[in-house]
């Protein structure tokens, strides 16, 4: 309960209303970053920037790169609008049906001593049945390992919202693909199984 206060009070804090000034010079700082960087990279993409963006927590929580896993694993990382201390990713084993969720602060924070932040540390298991079939029944479906960006689908979204990067192995073949909040009034059927996984994210947090 105390994590999950202070998760909420830290959403709170550093969300999309609540941004202090030198975050957001901060963000627009990053900004014209990024488009000076996609002017001299053709291959940049938001994307690629994503997956940049996880090499960190990936040692912190000890997790391989979804390409190295030999079994069906999903993993949803949650990168919460407005540029939040803490990040998370769900991660779903379809061999023993082991579903974990983790929450951590992003590099910047690390080093932070205050107690509400060192909350956001933490990883736990999640033993509902109902979202666990739910997981199944999505990456058992032979065109999963296809989905593309929620983009591709649905209307752009414009806004200060989550986002969150989805990646799947079976085993043999790895696919990486984005959501956004466009997917929750999008009714394209190739976007199902991303409003599922949008749908399921928002009941966990």
């Amino acid at each position: 309960m105390k994590r999950l206060i202070a998760l909420l009070l830290i959403s709170v804090l550093f969300g999309c209303n609540s941004i202090s000034e030198n975050k957001k010079i901060e963000i627009t700082v990053k900004s014209e970053l990024t488009e000076k960087e996609k002017g001299e990279n053709e291959e940049w993409n938001f994307k690629t920037y994503l997956e940049k963006a996880i090499e960190y927590p990936l040692k912190k929580l000890n997790r391989k790169p979804i390409s190295e896993l030999k079994s069906e694993t999903l993993r949803i990382w949650r990168f919460p609008g407005g540029g939040a201390v803490f990040e998370q990713m769900l991660e779903f084993k379809k061999t023993n049906s082991e579903l974990t969720f983790h929450s951590y602060l992003i590099e910047d924070f690390e080093n932070e001593k205050e107690n509400q932040l060192s909350e956001l540390n933490f990883s736990k298991r999640i033993n509902e049945k109902g979202i666990i079939s739910e997981l199944k029944s999505i990456i058992s479906d032979s065109d999963f390992i296809e989905t593309e960006d929620s983009e591709k689908y649905c209307e752009p979204f414009w806004g200060c919202a989550d986002v969150y990067l989805v990646e799947f192995t079976n085993g043999n073949e790895t696919n990486k693909f984005i959501i956004n909040h466009n997917v929750e009034k999008c009714d394209n059927k190739k976007a199902e199984n991303s409003k599922k996984i949008f749908k399921i994210m928002n009941e966990i947090i």
